[in-house]
């Protein structure tokens, strides 16, 4: 088969390639260049196929680091977005493997971020957080090594702190069912609610008195 036109396509979406045995394909500008391609040059059948599979490979590798640059996401959650787009196993995987090397997917720095993240805007238990990165796919090591940097009862202190200022009029026994059950929702055990309850109500009353 000989290369009969090479047509770059409007609003940068590749070029056409046409073959003399009016085979028609679309390949990105990118690969084109990449292989050398130039109207008049002849192509095998196993050529076209290596076309074809490099092109799968770029889009597959476009849309990881699109997905990428939203957020960044646990290998298990870019795998799941790549595999429902209809990707071949091996492609994945090895553009998995590429992200890796480029040090774009880390697991343990993804989980780091996450519970720092976590623990800064809506602080929670070990427990919870855990609980949150085994769901996105982070395996139980990464999950456990760090989620054990929580500090839990400075945790559960400040996840209360704003609501138990705006509930400092209320009688004590009010004051810990509300925050009580925030931080129960929060995922800290029953000591760790009973201390911060305490030590809030403390804090903040007016005579810091809970009899």
């Amino acid at each position: 088969m000989r290369i009969t036109a090479l047509e770059r396509r409007p609003g940068n979406k590749g070029v056409r390639l046409c073959l003399d045995e009016d085979i028609e394909m679309v390949v990105s500008l990118e690969v084109c260049l990449q292989r050398g391609l130039r109207v008049g040059d002849d192509v095998t059948r196993a050529e076209i196929d290596e076309l074809n599979n490099a092109e799968e490979r770029k889009r597959c590798l476009d849309s990881a680091l699109r997905l990428l640059s939203y957020r960044q996401r646990s290998e298990a959650e870019l795998r799941e977005r790549l595999m429902r787009k209809r990707v071949p196993p091996e492609v994945v995987r090895d553009t998995m493997e590429r992200l890796r090397s480029a040090g774009l997917l880390d697991d343990q720095e993804f989980a780091r971020t996450w519970v720092e993240s976590r623990n800064q805007r809506a602080p929670r238990s070990r427990r919870l957080a855990a609980a949150e990165l085994r769901a996105r796919g982070v395996t139980r090591g990464v999950v456990e090594d760090v989620t054990a940097t929580i500090d839990e009862r400075d945790a559960a202190y400040r996840a209360a702190e704003r609501r138990a200022l705006s509930l400092a009029a209320l009688p004590y026994v009010e004051f810990r069912q509300r925050i009580g059950g925030l931080l129960l929702r929060r995922g800290f055990n029953y000591e760790i609610v009973r201390e911060t309850v305490q030590k809030l109500w403390r804090d903040i009353a007016p005579d810091g008195d809970s009899h």
